[in-house]
């Protein structure tokens, strides 16, 4: 879809542009068309794919044929139904943009955005995959490098530890950068 519900600096915003989400129709006709050589459906583009109620079932019906799904999501809106779904459905990736620890850092990029929100609604994730004992999704915290927030990196890889998440993506102004895990620091895009 092209709805979010943060206001991010670099967001842009098209005047005139219809307010759309992706419709299960779609989905099926994408699948028809282009299965058997999909291998992997990004469901994100310009904003907030959680935002479509329809998203643990496109998910599932693309999981369904065989191919790889993922979203980036700012976690601001991941109630429990729904994080229940997409961790049900099959999804394989979940990178979460939360882009400092503190809210007086987090909002100079994230405008309108909860960073305590975002946390928990990260943990939420992490939790009911463990009481499912799924596999996926793989969670990456990815926290964008910008000059306001570069002291809060060190935070952020305790915390990364502390909540459990697969890998920490550190990357300039959303440039692939350093993956860091509990283990340490590797080289590698984690999308």
């Amino acid at each position: 879809g092209n709805v979010c519900n943060l206001h991010c600096c670099d967001i842009k915003r098209t005047s005139g542009l219809a307010v759309g989400r992706l419709a299960l129709a779609d989905v099926e006709r994408f699948l028809g068309e282009l299965w058997p050589w999909l291998v992997q459906v990004n469901l994100f583009n310009w904003g907030e794919p959680a935002l479509n109620p329809q998203l643990p079932e496109i998910v599932r019906r693309i999981h369904d044929h065989g191919v790889g799904t993922q979203i980036h999501t700012n976690l601001n809106h991941l109630p429990e139904p729904l994080a229940a779904g997409l961790v049900d459905a099959g999804l394989d990736v979940v990178v979460a943009s939360i882009d400092g620890v503190t809210q007086a850092v987090y909002e100079q990029y994230r405008r309108g955005g909860d960073v305590e929100k975002a946390f928990g609604n990260l943990r939420r994730l992490l939790r009911l995959r463990a009481e499912r004992s799924a596999d996926s999704p793989r969670v990456v915290w990815r926290f964008l490098c910008f000059p306001h927030n570069l002291h809060e990196i060190e935070a952020a890889k305790r915390l990364a530890e502390e909540i459990g998440v697969d890998d920490l993506a550190l990357g300039e102004g959303g440039l692939a950068g350093e993956t860091w895990t509990p283990t340490g620091p590797k080289r590698a895009d984690p999308a």
